[in-house]
C-alpha cells in the first residue's frame, strides 16, 4: 500500500488501512496478510499486525515481512 508523497504523514495511509480492515471484518474475513517492505513494518505494527521475524527480498523491490492481522 502507499499514498502520494504529497498526503503522506497526514494519517491518510492508516484511515485507509482502517477501512481495509473494517471491511474484511464485515466480510467475516479471519484475518488479513500481505508483504511490508521492511521500511513500511513499524506502520503496520502501529495498526496492529504481527509482523514475522523473517525478512526476504523481493526482486527489484528490496527486502520484506510477511504481515498478518487476525479479527
Amino acid at each position: 500500500m502507499a499514498v502520494a508523497k504529497a498526503v503522506q504523514g497526514q494519517g491518510v495511509g492508516q484511515r485507509l488501512l482502517i477501512a481495509i480492515c473494517d471491511e474484511m471484518k464485515a466480510m467475516d474475513v479471519d484475518y488479513l496478510w500481505a508483504n511490508a517492505r521492511v521500511s513500511a513494518v513499524a506502520f503496520y505494527q502501529r495498526a496492529g499486525f504481527d509482523i514475522s521475524p523473517d525478512v526476504f527480498d523481493i526482486a527489484d523491490v528490496g527486502p520484506h515481512q510477511h504481515i498478518v492481522k487476525p479479527f
